[in-house]
C-alpha cells in the first residue's frame, strides 16, 4: 500500500526573464552521453559521413533508437530488433527482442548490461556479452518514451497513455537483476504520461515528473510518495530531469517554454521567450561549467539557446531556421581550448547536423552545418552520440544510422544496407574490409518522368513515365499543412487518389528498386498541387 506523506501545490514563482534557461547532468543514471572530452569534427568544410546503414525495410518512416557506444561496439534498436555493430557499420550480432520499440527509445547501459524500455510499456534486460535476455518485465501499458535511469540496483521509467486531449501514465521501479516490480505511481486524479520525462536521485530520494506539470519525490525503494509538487502552471514536461550539483537543485524545461527549477524547498520558473506568441521546447538541457545548452521554438522559428547558469539569463539564442526545432538534448565537446563545441539536430528535413562554437564569452555563435544527408533526408528528433573515436552517431525518420566526422569523400551516395567504407578519420580504426559497389547493381534509378495529374471526380488521377531502372515508383502525398505521406507504391505507371475534402493536395514522386535485400532511391520530382 502506497504512503502519500505530503502533497504540495502551492504557487508557482515566476520570472520572466528574457530568453533561454538552465540545468545540469543526472545522478548515476549510465553514463552521460550529452557530454565528451573527445575531439569531435569542427571543420564544415569536411563534414561526411564514414559510413551509413539504412535500418528501413521498405523505405517507409522508420524509428532508430538513440545508439549507445562503447569502445568496439555500437548498439541499436530497430523495430523489434536490437543490433550489435562495429565501429565500421557492419553487423556483428542481433537478436529479437519481446516488442517493438516505440518512436523512441532511450536505452541504459551499465557495463555489459543493457536497459531496453519497449511498446506495451515493458522493460526487457540484455546482457550484451551474450546477447541474451535476462529478464522482461510486466507490461505496464502504453508507450516507452521516458528516459531511463539505473541506480544503486533498481531501474525507473515511466509510460505514456496518449488519448486525444490529454495523456496517462504510470511511472515504475524495477530490481536491476530480476525485473521483479518494487513499486508503481499513477495520478488518477491529475492524470499525467512520461512522454519523453525522466527522473533524477537527489538527497536519497527519486524525482520524477510528466505532461501533468507535477515533480513527485519518491522512495528510492519503498513505495512511498512524500511530496507531490507543481512545478508549472503552463506545460508540461516533456524533458529529462537535471541535478546540478553546486546548487543543490533540479531542472526541467516545459513545452511551454518554462525552466522550472526545485531547490528542495522553493519552486522558481523562468520564462524562455517572455514575448513570443506561441513557444514549445521539448529539448533536454546539456550543462557544462555555469553554460546550458537547450533547443526551442519560439513563433515558428527553431533555436538553440545559450543559458548562463550563474545569472540565471540568456546570454544568446542561435536560429537554426523556420519551423527546425531541436527537440533532443545537445552534444557538448569540451576538448578544445578555444570554446565548447555544441552539436544538434532539427525536427525538419534534411534531418543533418548541425554545430556552433561557444566561446563563453558572450559573443553570439553562428550555426555552421557539419553534415546533411544526400538522400536520406527526413524529420529528426534524434539526440547524437559521440564514440572515443570523435565520430558522430545518429538517426533520422528513414531509419538510417549514420556515422559522421571530417572525411575526403563522404560515403553518404545512398544510405547502404552494406555500406560503403570511406576514408576512415583519425583515431578510426582501418576497416578490415572495404565494401566496393558493384558497377551495375548499385546504380540509382532514374525520377519518373512525363508526370501528368488530370482532375477527376471525388479526386485526380496521376500518371507518368518510370524512371530508367525502376522496378516501382513511389507517390508521396500532403494535404493542406500535413506532412508528407508515402500513398502508394506500384510497379504501374498511374494513381488514382480520391479525396472528399477541398484542402490542397501536393504530389511528389519517385523511383526504387531492390538490390538484394535493401532498396535504392531516385531523387523527387517537382510537386504537382491539386484542389478540388
Amino acid at each position: 500500500m502506497r504512503r502519500t506523506i505530503c502533497k504540495i501545490m502551492g504557487a508557482v514563482m515566476i520570472m520572466s526573464l528574457i530568453w533561454s534557461a538552465p540545468s545540469v547532468t543526472a545522478s548515476d543514471r549510465s553514463e552521460s552521453q550529452n557530454i565528451t572530452s573527445v575531439r569531435t569534427p569542427i571543420n564544415d568544410k569536411k563534414g561526411g559521413t564514414v559510413w551509413t546503414r539504412s535500418f528501413s525495410v521498405d523505405g517507409t518512416l522508420t524509428y532508430n533508437s538513440t545508439p549507445v557506444i562503447t569502445d568496439d561496439a555500437i548498439y541499436l534498436v530497430s523495430g523489434n530488433t536490437l543490433y550489435e555493430l562495429d565501429l565500421d557499420g557492419n553487423i556483428k550480432r542481433q537478436m529479437t527482442l519481446a516488442a517493438t520499440m516505440n518512436s523512441v527509445c532511450y536505452m541504459c547501459r551499465q557495463e555489459n548490461t543493457l536497459w531496453i524500455p519497449l511498446s506495451g510499456g515493458t522493460m526487457q534486460c540484455v546482457d550484451i556479452n551474450t546477447m541474451q535476455s535476462l529478464w522482461v518485465s510486466e507490461a505496464f501499458g502504453g508507450q516507452s518514451l521516458s528516459y531511463v535511469t539505473v541506480y544503486n540496483g533498481y531501474v525507473y521509467a515511466g509510460t505514456a497513455e496518449v488519448s486525444i486531449n490529454s495523456t496517462q501514465g504510470t511511472f515504475y521501479c524495477l530490481d536491476a537483476r530480476t525485473g521483479k516490480l518494487q513499486w508503481k505511481y499513477r495520478n488518477e486524479e491529475q492524470p499525467g504520461g512520461y512522454y519523453w520525462g525522466g527522473s533524477v536521485v537527489m538527497d536519497d530520494k527519486l524525482y520524477f515528473a510528466g505532461d501533468n506539470g507535477i515533480l513527485v519525490e519518491h522512495d528510492l525503494v519503498e513505495d512511498t510518495v512524500y511530496r507531490e509538487i507543481s512545478i508549472t502552471q503552463k506545460g508540461r514536461i516533456r524533458s529529462d530531469l537535471q541535478y546540478v550539483a553546486a546548487e543543490h537543485a533540479i531542472y526541467a524545461t516545459s513545452n511551454a517554454g518554462e525552466i522550472c527549477r526545485f531547490d528542495g524547498s522553493e519552486v522558481t520558473t523562468y520564462t524562455m521567450f517572455p514575448r513570443a506568441k506561441a513557444v514549445n521546447c521539448t529539448s533536454t538541457m546539456s550543462i557544462v561549467d555555469d553554460t546550458a545548452y537547450v533547443g526551442a521554438m519560439a513563433d515558428g522559428m527553431g533555436y538553440l539557446c545559450v543559458w548562463d547558469m550563474q545569472t540565471h539569463s540568456m546570454r544568446y539564442t542561435v536560429k537554426t531556421g523556420k519551423a527546425c526545432e531541436v527537440k533532443a538534448t545537445p552534444l557538448v565537446s569540451t576538448a578544445y581550448e578555444d570554446g565548447n563545441y555544441v552539436y544538434y539536430t532539427c525536427n525538419n528535413p534534411p534531418g543533418g547536423v548541425y554545430f556552433i562554437k561557444d566561446t563563453k564569452q558572450g559573443t553570439p555563435a553562428v550555426q555552421k552545418t557539419l553534415y546533411e544527408p544526400a538522400t536520406a533526408r527526413q524529420y529528426c528528433m534524434s539526440s547524437i552520440v559521440a564514440g572515443s573515436n570523435g565520430v558522430l552517431y545518429y538517426s533520422n525518420d528513414t531509419g538510417t544510422l549514420f556515422a559522421v566526422s571530417e572525411v575526403e569523400h563522404s560515403s553518404d551516395i545512398v544510405p547502404s544496407a552494406s555500406p560503403a567504407v570511406t576514408k576512415s578519420p583519425a583515431g578510426m580504426s582501418k576497416p578490415s574490409t572495404s565494401v566496393k559497389p558493384m558497377a551495375s547493381k548499385t546504380k540509382r534509378p532514374k525520377t519518373p518522368t512525363k508526370v501528368r495529374l488530370i482532375k477527376k471526380k471525388n479526386g485526380c488521377k496521376i500518371s507518368w513515365k518510370k524512371g530508367k531502372l525502376a522496378t516501382r515508383t513511389i507517390v508521396y502525398v500532403k494535404v493542406g499543412k500535413g506532412k508528407w505521406k508515402k500513398c502508394a507504391s506500384t510497379t504501374g505507371k498511374s494513381y488514382r487518389y480520391r479525396s472528399k475534402n477541398k484542402k490542397k493536395v501536393q504530389f511528389r514522386l519517385r523511383s526504387a528498386r531492390k538490390n538484394g535485400k535493401r532498396w535504392i532511391y531516385s531523387g523527387y520530382t517537382k510537386k504537382y498541387q491539386y484542389r478540388r
